[in-house]
């Protein structure tokens, strides 16, 4: 007889049916509707606040307009680019509009509902892992073509300077707000199973003896 020591790792059941179950799935799908109603208005919020901004620049450039002021052509030029920015990003929040992935309505099986609401919760914080890394690159997109096409096309690296200074900060806050609480959820082990759980068997059969560290996670 030999005896070994093995290492065996098992993986629990996505939704561990418990008597929790039902409750908890019941409180992925209340989170799921907050974050789609903190979608809905975060797109709803920013591409107004971009398109308004989009419309002014556009009508001060058309006009030669800032507010009193003289506005020369690398004025101009820098409204035009900071309103095509500004547009751009309007135009992201009605094409590319926050997506939460609903959790299906209860259907009395407690360790199912739990299992579907659980995949959902992890599909939405996909979606917003994927939402921020877009937004970022699009923020850098931006603001750099910008910088680039009033520094080297207009020479106007003051206006440059002016439309990157600006446009950063309000990328910075644009991303501070959006929607995240799905992410953290995941992170933090929210709504999930229970931990990790290790135990110490004895095995015997005709090809193994010994002692076997199981965990189930």
């Amino acid at each position: 007889m030999v005896a070994t020591i093995s290492l065996s790792l098992s993986r629990a059941a996505a939704a561990p049916c418990d008597a929790d179950a039902a409750a908890r799935a019941d409180a992925i799908r209340a989170h799921l509707d907050r974050e789609a109603d903190r979608g809905h208005l975060w797109d709803l919020a920013w591409g107004t606040g971009f398109g308004v901004a989009a419309v002014a620049y556009g009508t001060m450039a058309a006009t030669r307009w800032e507010f009193g002021l003289d506005v020369d052509d690398k004025v101009r030029d820098g409204m035009i680019i900071d309103g095509s920015k500004s547009a751009i990003a309007a135009l992201s929040h009605l094409v590319l509009s926050f997506d939460v992935e609903r959790a299906p309505a209860a259907t009395g099986d407690a360790c199912a509902d739990l299992e579907a609401a659980q995949r959902a919760l992890h599909a939405t914080a996909s979606h917003e892992t994927q939402a921020l890394v877009l937004n970022i690159i699009g923020d850098l997109a931006l603001n750099g073509a910008g910088f680039l096409i009033l520094g080297l096309h207009d020479h106007a690296w003051g206006e440059a300077g002016l439309s990157a200074g600006l446009g950063i900060p309000v990328g910075l806050v644009h991303l501070y707000t959006m929607p995240r609480a799905s992410r953290r959820a995941v992170a933090d082990g929210d709504f999930e199973g229970p931990p990790t759980t290790w135990t110490l068997e004895a095995v015997r059969s005709p090809s193994f003896t010994g002692l076997a560290v199981r965990a189930t996670f």
